[in-house]
């Protein structure tokens, strides 16, 4: 996608788990800022930006609104970003936080993004603090390259929702 404003690519990452197939599913999405993008959706299905969000775990079948957002959303997503997955198994839940950053070290470094200005927003219980996150970063190299914003909250980085809905969809599919 073409750079946005602030000439910094961004990355989300959120996580979907699943007791009954025994995994984490996380997914990175990657694209300029989607805010404004997602913001218009919100608003085109009568939601609230900043109030309403896309939950994967909402329960569609009763609000036809989140119906919508959803379709809206794939949207967007089809139209301007590019995604990828992380697998672990449930019982190394405990390691989440480092397998995270791996696998962003990964798809950084194997798609040439290492040089690019990146920032990475990582939701809500992924890791027990953002000081965690930033040392861990750090150790791994990721922090060279990479802005880490952890502990977001999806109704303020609205690309999370992009992530929330790649997460549940990817872990639906593998389920």
């Amino acid at each position: 996608p073409p750079k946005g404003q602030n000439e910094i690519d961004s990355i989300y990452f959120e996580v979907s788990i699943h007791e009954r197939g025994d995994f984490v599913l996380g997914a990175y999405v990657y694209g300029d800022d989607p805010d404004t993008q997602i913001t218009h959706a919100l608003l085109k299905c009568g939601l609230r930006p900043g109030i309403d969000e896309f939950k994967s775990s909402a329960y569609m079948s009763k609000c036809p609104q989140y119906v919508a957002l959803r379709d809206e959303l794939r949207d967007v997503l089809h139209r301007n970003f590019l995604i990828g997955v992380l697998v672990t198994p449930l019982a190394e839940r405990r390691s989440l936080s480092l397998e995270t950053l791996h696998g962003l070290h990964k798809i950084v470094t194997a798609n040439g993004l290492t040089e690019k200005g990146l920032a990475a927003f990582f939701d809500q219980g992924i890791f027990s603090s953002c000081e965690e996150a930033k040392e861990l970063a750090m150790r791994l190299g990721v922090g060279e390259f990479c802005q880490i914003h952890a502990e977001q909250d999806s109704r303020k980085i609205k690309g999370l929702q992009l992530a929330d809905l790649v997460a549940h969809t990817c872990a639906t599919m593998l389920l």
